[in-house]
């Protein structure tokens, strides 16, 4: 049986469009979609600080729509750049009513806990 090579476009049902692509990112172990599934808790651990401001930023975003109060970022302990470069964001944002670092049983240092205005 041959088959016939069909640009992407070509294909019906496929729409490369921003606004036909569905809003999903990965959180924990699980994929979720929009401001329903929003969880109290992300890690991003492994990222550089500009990957993971931009899963902060839609955490804030999905936890402001939902009513979310509070959530906890993971992002390890290590050299402590990740931790600093998220800090400083949060800093900057106005929804942001403060954060800390965890404390014993939290996850220490590894854990910044947000609380939104």
């Amino acid at each position: 049986m041959q088959k016939k090579m069909m640009p992407g476009s070509a294909l019906s049902g496929s729409n490369n469009s921003p606004s036909s692509k569905k809003n999903i990112q990965k959180k924990g172990d699980r994929l979720s979609s929009g401001a329903s599934n929003v969880r109290s808790e992300i890690d991003v651990r492994g990222m550089t600080v500009e990957e993971a401001i931009v899963i902060i930023e839609r955490q804030l975003n999905d936890s402001a729509f939902s009513g979310l109060e509070t959530f906890r970022i993971i992002h390890g302990k290590g050299t402590g750049a990740l931790r600093r470069g998220i800090q400083s964001y949060l800093k900057e944002q106005k929804a942001v009513k403060e954060f800390r670092d965890g404390v014993f049983g939290e996850g220490d240092l590894g854990v910044t806990v947000v609380k939104l205005k």
